[in-house]
């Protein structure tokens, strides 16, 4: 079950787990939050899992993400203040590197 709390509207949030969503990786979310502040949009997503095909999986606690919108029409890119992950575990299957490479 996940839980949505805005204060910019709910369509914020179900835009924010449809970007989650996106990679056709399962994702199992506890809780996402968003906020407006003076240089934009706040994202605060609680307890993430998701299933990866190898049988490991990313496991976060929690992530807080901060787009600062004026830096972003500026740059014509995505610019973050803040992007920040907590207790993060991640286990693969799949070896990061090949012998022959």
């Amino acid at each position: 079950m996940i839980s949505r709390t805005s204060s910019v509207g709910p369509k914020f949030c179900q835009l924010a787990l449809t970007w989650l969503t996106s990679t056709g990786v399962p994702v199992d979310v506890s809780q996402v939050s968003a906020n407006w502040q003076n240089f934009g949009p706040t994202l605060d997503v609680r307890d993430i899992t998701a299933s990866l095909k190898d049988g490991g999986y990313p496991k976060i606690k929690r992530v807080t993400l901060a787009l600062d919108v004026w830096q972003s029409f500026l740059h014509l890119r995505w610019q973050f203040r803040d992007l920040t992950f907590y207790q993060l575990q991640f286990l693969t299957n799949t070896p990061l590197r090949n012998r022959d490479n």
